[in-house]
């Protein structure tokens, strides 16, 4: 069988905005180690909030970075249960294109892993 290798590149498509939902993310010493990881092997500056409306604290910051990664912890309730709680993880505009090349590298998937 003849498998195919898709590219962003190979198949025209820009990316403007990528985000992950990591169910189960709620510990921040956890979204932490992952921010590190952005700041210190790829140059991703980041924030951390709680909820839709939090305040955006930075985790990390270097003013020669150019990249940024949003976190943001959910949790997402009704009255009867809780059906998702974690965060998100956020790369907009020219950040979510610059980490494409990682996806295609599967690099970035692994940091979430850690």
């Amino acid at each position: 069988m003849n498998q195919n290798k898709l590219t962003f590149e190979s198949e025209n498509l820009v990316v403007d905005y990528i985000s992950f939902n990591i169910q189960g993310l709620v510990d921040r010493k956890q979204v932490e180690r992952i921010a590190k990881y952005f700041f210190q092997n790829l140059a991703f500056n980041s924030t951390f909030a709680k909820g839709p409306n939090g305040n955006e604290e930075d985790l990390f910051f270097d003013s020669q970075n150019q990249h940024q990664v949003s976190f943001r912890y959910y949790l997402y309730a009704s009255e009867y249960t809780t059906y998702w709680s974690g965060t998100k993880a956020d790369l907009s505009g020219k950040n979510a294109t610059n980490s494409t090349a990682l996806l295609n590298n599967k690099s970035l998937i692994g940091i979430f892993l850690i």
